[in-house]
């Protein structure tokens, strides 16, 4: 996968609310932590999507992806995705996208 590519399915991921989540990478349907590739995770943050996405390669394309990312925050993803309204996180991606 291209940087762009795993940022467009990230962002699919949390496209819907219910699939969005704050202050862990991943959570199954009962709200309880789980790592982002277990077949259960339900939710993510912005980090835990692009695990996801990456299908768990932390290769030089999710680290770039990653990057693009943070570039569009300036700050940390963690703290931005913690921090901000699911629009605003999606806005972020969307720019990520748009500029990579």
């Amino acid at each position: 996968m291209t940087p762009t590519e795993i940022l467009i399915k990230a962002r699919e991921l949390i496209a819907d609310p219910k699939h969005w989540t704050q202050g862990q990478l991943a959570r199954s349907n009962t709200g309880s932590y789980i790592n982002p590739q277990h077949p259960s995770a339900v939710c993510f943050c912005s980090i835990g999507a692009l695990e996801r996405a990456a299908g768990g390669e932390f290769n030089d394309a999710y680290y770039e992806a990653r990057a693009r990312l943070r570039d569009t925050l300036n700050r940390c993803i963690a703290s931005f995705n913690d921090n901000h309204t699911h629009a605003q996180v999606l806005a972020k991606f969307d720019e990520a996208i748009n500029h990579a």
